[in-house]
């Protein structure tokens, strides 16, 4: 890992993790997981899991589920959710269908959900969402 991305300002550590999701290479892999489920700034985070979205193995899709189910953030599981819907199209459904009971702050997990339910053109969602969509939340 790159001394920028264990700089003690999230800030740089955050551009740092961005530059590193542009690279290839398993170096990178394992710096954006680490980032991804032990930085202590969410923005980081988020960031190293948007890169992971660019590696498409065993080891990033379990890290990514990591996030979506421990992560306190709701903005890093959201974004977890949306990398694995790059990564792992078949097999993402179940998660995203339970994202949208998961409450969030401006429900960004149900947007994330909703975005990627779309995308798969689950129509097996549409009664669930439907009925969400019915009855007002409080």
């Amino acid at each position: 890992m790159t001394s920028a991305a264990k700089d003690s300002f999230w800030g740089i550590r955050e551009e740092a993790v961005k530059v590193i999701g542009k690279l290839n290479g398993n170096e990178a892999r394992k710096s954006l997981i680490t980032a991804a489920t032990d930085d202590r700034k969410s923005l980081v985070r988020r960031a190293a899991v948007s890169g992971l979205g660019s590696f498409a193995d065993d080891e990033s899709r379990s890290a990514l589920k990591e996030v979506f189910h421990k992560d306190s953030s709701y903005y890093a599981a959201a974004e977890a959710l949306r990398a694995l819907l790059k990564i792992d199209r078949d097999n993402v459904r179940d998660l995203l269908v339970a994202a949208l009971d998961r409450p969030s702050h401006h429900e960004v997990l149900l947007r994330a959900a909703c975005d990627g339910l779309v995308e798969l053109k689950d129509s097996a969602s549409a009664d669930k969402i439907a009925a969400m969509l019915k009855s007002p939340q409080t």
